[in-house]
């Protein structure tokens, strides 16, 4: 169990995503109201007891998926649930907000808080080889994180940093592109990368998190 969430916590929070451009919403909203909404898309998942450090739940995924700019996939008008994991933690002058499709890696959000301005980025992350890369030619990576436009951030309140706290939120954004590892042999890539970006309504529920007791 320990490894479990100590692997997650690793994967989805302590990696840095070395980042620069940051497009930050003007202002986090405050209603709520936004609870019922969430308790409508998610329901109760087999995993759901696997730890009580961490909400896991089946989540509606409401999203399109680019390749090269022409839409690939979409789940907009449908009902279709994915296993979800999140959590909330502080760490120096920051409350982060993790939420991710996926019981492990997995794709997502991370919003970054300070004070009542949020920093929302479409977070990625693999479990076994790294995938990823912001830019076609970077080395690749097990966890990015990539700038958004257009982003929304709700919640029920603000966070008060309690154990077993629980909130409540809405993020929607549309991140920029970024580009996904295709087969690989002998660890070298043999075929092109392929450039993505996703637009995404993610409803959460999500539990405080203290990573100081988990050191």
């Amino acid at each position: 169990m320990k490894t479990i969430l100590t692997f997650i916590l690793i994967s989805l929070s302590l990696v840095s995503s070395g980042q620069e451009k940051k497009i930050v919403t003007e202002k986090i909203r405050i209603d709520s109201n936004i609870q019922k909404e969430v308790e409508s898309k998610i329901s109760e998942s087999q995993f759901g007891n696997i730890s009580k450090d961490l909400l896991i739940y089946e989540n509606q995924l409401i999203a399109e998926y680019f390749e090269n700019d022409s839409l690939t996939i979409s789940t907009k008008n449908q009902d279709k649930k994915l296993v979800f994991k999140s959590f909330f933690y502080t760490h120096n002058d920051t409350l982060t907000i993790d939420g991710a499709y996926g019981m492990f890696g997995g794709f997502g959000f991370s919003a970054k808080i300070k004070a009542d301005e949020a920093t929302v980025y479409h977070m990625l992350a693999s479990d076994e080889f790294p995938t990823y890369s912001l830019n076609e030619n970077d080395s690749l990576k097990f966890r990015i994180e990539v700038p958004c436009s257009n982003t929304t951030l709700t919640l029920s309140k603000m966070p008060e940093l309690e154990d077993g706290e629980i909130i409540y939120g809405m993020v929607e954004f549309e991140s920029g592109s970024y580009y996904q590892s295709g087969p690989m042999v002998n660890d070298e890539e043999i075929e092109p990368r392929k450039k993505v970006r996703m637009t995404m309504k993610v409803f959460f529920k999500s539990m405080y998190l203290d990573i100081e007791k988990m050191k």
